[in-house]
């Protein structure tokens, strides 16, 4: 799979994602800087005019589970979706046992 990293522009406009191997490229050459490492995020040093911005639409699909709970960022482009972002939250399961462990020891003190 492909892995995508956000990037900024020198005025802190959000532009459109761009392959993670292209973004670490730009690091390399000094054109731009690492934000944030996971989600990887740069930013160029140069401005990028308005009418140069693409305005493709990004989605959050959410996945609600039992025991997990899946993200997913995905960009709408012209010829097919591109994934940029997945990744799942675990939820806690024991906290139904921690809850009779501690009524167990309320009633044990009365």
């Amino acid at each position: 799979m492909t892995y995508y990293a956000f990037v900024l522009d020198a005025n802190n406009k959000q532009l459109a994602p761009t392959k993670e191997q292209k973004a670490w490229f730009l690091i390399r050459k000094k054109r731009a800087t690492l934000v944030s490492r996971y989600p990887m995020v740069i930013q160029l040093k140069k401005k990028i005019p308005d009418q140069e911005i693409c305005k493709d639409e990004i989605r959050c699909g959410i996945d609600d589970g039992g025991l997990h709970v899946g993200v997913a960022l995905v960009q709408k482009c012209q010829t097919r979706n591109k994934v940029i972002f997945k990744g799942t939250i675990e939820q806690r399961n024991d906290v139904k046992h921690l809850m009779d462990v501690r009524r167990g020891f309320r009633r044990y003190h009365r």
